[in-house]
């Protein structure tokens, strides 16, 4: 591999490692979000949204750029074998779980700005 061969590589594996680390922790931020959901406080009802909250807004303005960059990245990495193919297939599938977290919660977030009056 020449210089400019492995310069590429580093950079697409950089690339895909920087975005795929805010989709896995979003990822387990709703897991804990759907754990903390079950244990409301069964006299007063009231349960705790912050980590829901930082979950959402997490998944909307950070897993969505984040798997667009991861996917676009794979596929230069994989069309240009710029790394191995199992690095850049998984960088692929990060960033199609990203875009998907990314897309359900712009569609929850249009869905309740809907009806609000």
């Amino acid at each position: 591999m020449i210089a400019k061969q492995t310069s590429k590589s580093k950079l697409a594996g950089g690339i895909i490692a920087a975005t795929s680390i805010p989709i896995i922790l979003i990822f387990i931020g709703i897991i804990i979000a759907i754990g903390w959901a079950s244990r409301t406080d069964p006299v007063t009802g009231i349960t705790n949204t912050t980590v829901e909250n930082i979950a959402f807004y997490g998944s909307l303005y950070i897993t969505l750029p984040c798997g667009l960059i991861s996917v676009i990245t794979g596929i230069y990495a994989l069309v240009k074998g710029a790394l191995k193919k199992s690095f850049a297939i998984i960088g692929i599938a990060i960033g199609i779980i990203g875009i998907l977290i990314g897309g359900l919660a712009l569609t929850a977030y249009i869905v309740v700005a809907s009806f609000r009056f």
